[in-house]
């Protein structure tokens, strides 16, 4: 696998994640708040299984970069969030 599907990949898991959570499971959630522990193991799950098949090299600081990567594209998809539909920061 390239080092840009590499990346691609990380980021539609951390904007997938937060995606998921906040329009198709939040509902869920609120309804049964025993669920999330399934629901991070999930996205865990599926970040270990795509980055140990994508990366050539399993080394620490790999893991921590792919790591690094799906949390800021999760972290940009949740102030996204924040600015364009909860409408909380004004600009």
């Amino acid at each position: 696998m390239s080092r840009k599907t590499w990346i691609i990949g990380n980021v539609f898991i951390g904007v997938g994640s937060i995606i998921s959570f906040l329009y198709i499971l939040f509902g869920l959630f609120w309804s049964h708040p025993q669920l999330m522990p399934w629901y991070l193991g999930l996205v865990i799950l599926i970040f270990v299984t795509f980055n140990y098949f994508a990366i050539k090299q399993h080394k620490l600081i790999v893991w921590g970069a792919a790591l690094l990567i799906m949390f800021a594209s999760a972290l940009t998809a949740y102030l996204f969030h924040g600015i364009f539909v909860l409408n909380v920061l004004r600009f």
